[in-house]
């Protein structure tokens, strides 16, 4: 997998079809509603992919397999997040949200994968990040055995704005120590 910044001008029709995709539509909610029709625009969603670029804690990614577009991830700091406060999570963690939005991908088991490439990559970017973290809505059962099988575990249930979320937390693995000769 690759991923690239999301451009609001560019990626916003991609994302809003990905938004509006049944098996996405009853879990991804942004921070406004859907039109009458149950959708999302292209305006709304390039809006809100404009204030992701302006947010320094929080970044919109497009994701590529083989060079095509194939999901959506958010990645953002703890500390600016609904998840700030949480007693087993620190100010220093990283978020991470994912919609696989093409459904040329959709249930190939490529989530469990793709999941834990991001967290990596997000342990490897904030050395001092001890978890990335999650929060999947608990309706989604096929996300939160991605997520298990991706080594997070579900710590507990909580209640955000917009949805009742496992939290799901991956602990960043110390390194192994080498044996030492006595």
């Amino acid at each position: 997998m690759a991923v690239r910044p999301a451009s609001a001008q560019e990626d916003a029709p991609l994302v809003r079809d990905w938004l509006n995709a049944e098996h996405a539509k009853n879990f991804w909610r942004l921070h406004t509603d859907r039109d009458g029709e149950g959708a999302y625009s292209v305006a709304v969603v390039r809006e809100y992919l404009r204030a992701f670029a302006e947010n320094r804690g929080e970044s919109a990614w497009i994701g590529e397999l083989d060079g095509a577009p194939a999901s959506y991830w958010e990645t953002y700091e703890v500390a600016s997040s609904p998840l700030a406060g949480e007693p087993e999570l620190s100010d220093r963690d990283r978020g991470i949200h994912v919609l696989i939005g093409s459904t040329r991908y959709v249930g190939r088991g490529l989530g469990p994968r793709l999941l834990a490439a991001m967290a990596a990559w997000q342990f490897a970017e904030y050395p001092v990040a001890a978890r990335v973290v999650a929060e999947p809505d608990v309706r989604n059962e096929r996300a939160v055995r991605a997520f298990q099988r991706a080594g997070f575990r579900q710590a507990r249930t909580v209640d955000l704005e917009r949805k009742r979320a496992a939290l799901m937390i991956h602990d960043r693995r110390p390194p192994t120590q080498e044996p030492q000769d006595p």
